[in-house]
């Protein structure tokens, strides 16, 4: 992300250069500083966003006014004092410096903390952005640092286009079983629900973490996933009557005469478990090609919900 950062900000400076500094006597070097700083926190974040979203499907509501409050403090502040550490550390008197660069990064880091206590974090789309897209992103910031003039709008077009295509035909999010025990659930009408159904011991994707998990309203609980597809959770698996201590709670997917079956030793000995739809039909996410190394080890999972016959 700070790669993506920089060289945005390489870009689009010649460009904003260039049209700013010709309307400095309408709005003043004053203005001009402040201009540049929000269009600094504007380039950036639309660079780092497909990062964010790839990564942990969400981003920031409040981190351009973030940027706007810290940035003064970093320029007028943190790099002054940074300086005067440097031109004092040559007579033995860095300390002086140095604690005026301290107090500047703790107000830095208060702002900081004030915009994330807020909690207003913006949920990403019900399609995970695919890495094809991610990579077409990344290209076409690419080219756009290379090119010059016109040409840069027209990579980033290029690139843009085609990356956002591949995303809106991505694979639509309908459930997931975490290792934590909790699952969380797309209706038919896009809300989320996330039901601790177990106690487990792993953590939940981060892109769930605005969500507060609730007990099942119903013993078992179900779920319209939309597509004629559903979803029914219970703490004990579906059509036994005295269930082992081994297999335990569990979640069975239905999609018109297919079904499957997942119950918590699965979850907690693998891997979680989530659901798709890709063109209508609800299929499993393949499991990540097997790997020597130890903490990458991997299982054979059914990719698609299985046919009762």
């Amino acid at each position: 992300m700070s790669f993506a950062a920089t060289g945005a900000l390489i870009a689009a400076y010649e460009a904003w250069r260039n049209h700013r500094s010709g309307r400095e006597r309408v709005l003043g070097p004053i203005g001009f500083s402040w201009a540049s700083i929000a269009m600094t926190s504007i380039v950036a974040g639309l660079a780092t966003a497909p990062y964010s979203l790839f990564h942990f499907d969400r981003l920031a509501a409040f981190g351009f006014i973030a940027n706007l409050v810290a940035m003064p403090i970093i320029s007028f502040f943190t790099a002054p004092a940074a300086a005067l550490a440097f031109v004092l550390s040559l007579f033995g008197a860095a300390d002086i410096g140095l604690r005026l660069f301290g107090y500047s990064l703790e107000a830095v880091l208060a702002v900081g903390h004030y915009f994330a206590a807020l909690d207003t974090s913006i949920g990403g789309s019900p399609q995970p952005m695919p890495g094809a897209t991610l990579a077409l992103f990344s290209a076409g910031l690419g080219f756009a640092i290379a090119a010059r003039g016109p040409a840069r709008v027209i990579f980033v077009a290029a690139f843009i286009i085609p990356a956002a295509w591949i995303w809106a035909d991505a694979p639509k999010f309908a459930f997931h079983w975490s290792q934590s025990g909790t699952v969380y659930v797309a209706d038919a009408d896009g809300n989320l629900h996330a039901i601790a159904l177990v106690k487990g011991e792993g953590l939940s994707p981060l892109r769930y973490s605005n969500l507060k998990p609730t007990e099942c309203p119903n013993t078992p609980c179900s779920f319209n996933l939309g597509n004629a597809a559903t979803l029914t959770l219970s703490p004990e698996i579906a059509g036994e009557t005295e269930p082992s201590p081994a297999r335990g709670a569990g979640l069975v997917a239905t999609q018109e005469n297919s079904v499957l079956v997942f119950d918590w030793d699965h979850i907690r000995s693998h891997r979680p478990v989530t659901g798709y739809f890709s063109h209508d039909k609800l299929v499993i996410a393949p499991e990540k090609p097997c790997s020597v190394r130890p903490w990458r080890a991997c299982t054979k999972m059914r990719s698609v919900v299985a046919s009762n016959e």
